[in-house]
């Protein structure tokens, strides 16, 4: 039942888990954070979660003009036409397959040394991809937007609504400034290996702790 409590519950906690990895995932990737092991287990949780969201999706009824549709068969196919490929996309857990290929081929080089050096640009490369294929995870922010919709055509009250309209700008605005500021430090980083003049090392902020690289980030994003 889409109006279960349960169901509000379980939405209640992507919600949360959105917001975080839409804050979490830019920083990572513009600024090469180490992870903390207590960290990477509940990112590991939160990819679990929105996978067993997908098996939720094929289990929830919908509206149609305002009927309550619960039949199996037409919840599948109203799925599939609505979330089931942004969810797919969003949730496919693409960092732990090529993080197993990552460990497989360390582990294959460390037995052979003379490969190893071959192997190294590969490994590179593979762990560039992994960074940048958690920028997917941030489709799940549209599913956010779905709740936020949700959320607001259950509120009866005209303060309730109006603090709600005013919350999704304000979420909105922080998210766009946020990603531009990730969005800004990584392209410049990226290309200091060609432009030794690039404004993170003209500026000398390479070396600077990463509050201070995020906010002059955002003040020259913004």
């Amino acid at each position: 039942d889409p109006d279960s409590l349960l169901k509000a519950l379980w939405d209640l906690f992507g919600f949360i888990f959105g917001v975080l990895q839409s804050i979490t995932i830019p920083v990572n990737l513009a600024f090469v954070i180490d992870t903390a092991l207590q960290w990477e287990v509940f990112e590991a949780i939160m990819d679990t979660y929105f996978l067993c969201d997908i098996i939720i999706g094929f289990n929830t009824g919908f509206y149609l003009e305002g009927a309550l549709v619960m039949e199996r068969k037409e919840i599948l196919i109203n799925y599939f036409k609505t979330w089931f490929i942004l969810d797919l996309i969003g949730s496919f857990p693409y960092s732990w397959i090529l993080d197993g290929c990552i460990v497989g081929d360390c582990t294959t080089s460390s037995q052979d040394n003379s490969s190893m050096y071959y192997k190294a640009p590969q490994l590179l490369r593979l762990l560039k991809l992994v960074r940048f294929l958690r920028i997917l995870r941030l489709l799940r922010v549209l599913k956010m937007q779905k709740l936020l919709i949700n959320f607001d055509e259950n509120l009866i009250s005209d303060l309730l609504n109006n603090t709600l309209t005013f919350t999704k700008i304000a979420i909105n605005i922080f998210f766009l400034a946020h990603w531009m500021a990730c969005g800004f430090y990584l392209v410049s980083r990226e290309d200091s290996s060609d432009d030794p003049e690039a404004w993170v090392f003209s500026s000398r902020l390479i070396d600077k702790p990463i509050f201070t690289r995020y906010v002059s980030s955002l003040y020259w994003a913004i």
